[in-house]
């Protein structure tokens, strides 16, 4: 136990508490506090207590962030997480969430449904045993409408029955560990009824799901190089710079069915090729159709040119329109970082809709394109 002290004291005063700092996973050094803070009241060792508890001061900022970037599902927002692509509604921690906040209850936040295993027994036993009555109190996800934004250029918007999350966050370039994605993807879009719709999920060594990517000089990129959001009622634009163009992601404020977004782009050098990517969760078994097709997905890939799409992608409940001539591609399997590898299952195959991008003269010094698109629930 000396020795895990010795670590945690070792890494308190650093920068961040980030894997590039501290040279181990977050999660595991929240373990390494908790653990010495419980040692020292098990043992009397008050300077283990006080240690642990220093270092567990940063679960404030950690159950606001919580709070807010978690769809109304209760699963966590991907579109802003760099260590996982997916993520379930996870009862670790919480703990200690229940000491320092008004909650809405117990079922939702500490028995998730569906989740079987010695882990989560445990886990769940350990939110029990350690339970505290506190006052309840409505979180974001239960009210019709709300907005957050990060300090970075992050942010999520609320309008029933919608939540669009929008990310700028970047890495300069990608991250050699095998257990780091690229921040490559922007957009986020969740209805309440039909789930997760348009996936933000970053990915690795996957350009061709980043939500940009051109090629200059035969040499392929997919990050943005800068990025910056403004969220103001009635309109959300999030900025995402490259090599030979920039483009203004806007999402404008919700209906009750449909929301729209386009992407303004705006070459600043000579655009060689380029891609516009959005993400599908699509689902197998189940039926796509488009403007001039059906066809039932599985294993067997589907890849449908401007003239098969139409115009129109729709499936379990939502259609998307798109002004642009677009392809789609089924199925992709994104990265698993826990294997370094592509995933195998067909259950975590995503459709990835591509529109090229190639910027016109429309009067002005630069030359621009539109491509718009409008979601909505059908069912």
């Amino acid at each position: 136990m000396g020795a895990l002290a010795i670590a945690v004291a070792g890494r308190e005063h650093f920068p961040r508490y980030q894997s590039p700092f501290i040279r181990t996973s977050t999660n595991h050094y929240a373990l390494w506090a908790s653990t010495v803070y419980l040692a020292g009241i098990v043992f009397g060792n008050g300077e283990w207590e006080e240690l642990g508890g220093r270092v567990m001061e940063a679960l404030r900022r950690g159950t606001e962030f919580q709070m807010y970037f978690t769809w109304p599902d209760g699963t966590p927002v991907e579109v802003i997480n760099d260590r996982n692509r997916r993520w379930r509604v996870d009862p670790w921690g919480l703990l200690a969430l229940l000491r320092r906040t008004p909650i809405r209850g117990v079922p939702h936040h500490v028995l998730p449904e569906g989740q079987d295993g010695l882990e989560m027994l445990e886990q769940i036993a350990q939110n029990a045993l350690y339970y505290h009555e506190r006052p309840t109190a409505p979180i974001p996800q239960d009210r019709p409408q709300f907005s957050y934004r990060m300090r970075v250029p992050a942010g999520i918007r609320k309008r029933e029955p919608w939540t669009i999350a929008l990310s700028g966050l970047i890495n300069a370039q990608p991250a050699m560990n095998q257990f780091f994605l690229d921040r490559q993807c922007h957009l986020s879009i969740f209805h309440e009824k039909l789930g997760l719709i348009v996936s933000g999920a970053n990915s690795k060594r996957q350009p061709e799901l980043a939500t940009f990517r051109e090629t200059v000089r035969g040499r392929t990129s997919h990050l943005p190089i800068s990025t910056a959001l403004r969220m103001e009622p009635g309109l959300d634009r999030l900025s995402l710079a490259y090599n030979t163009f920039f483009a203004d992601l806007e999402v404008s404020e919700p209906s009750s069915q449909q929301v729209a977004f386009h992407f303004a782009v705006t070459e600043m050098g000579r655009v060689e090729e380029a891609q516009l990517a959005i993400q599908l969760v699509l689902r197998p078994g189940e039926l796509l159709e488009t403007g001039a097709t059906r066809v039932v997905l599985g294993l067997d890939r589907v890849e449908l040119g401007p003239d098969n799409v139409a115009g129109v992608i729709g499936h379990r409940g939502w259609s998307l329109r798109v002004d642009s001539p677009a392809r789609l591609v089924w199925p992709v399997f994104p990265y698993n970082p826990y294997a370094n590898a592509p995933e195998t299952s067909l259950g975590l195959a995503v459709g990835v809709l591509t529109v090229p991008i190639r910027p016109q003269d429309v009067g002005g010094r630069f030359r621009k394109q539109d491509v718009r698109f409008v979601l909505e629930a059908t069912k």
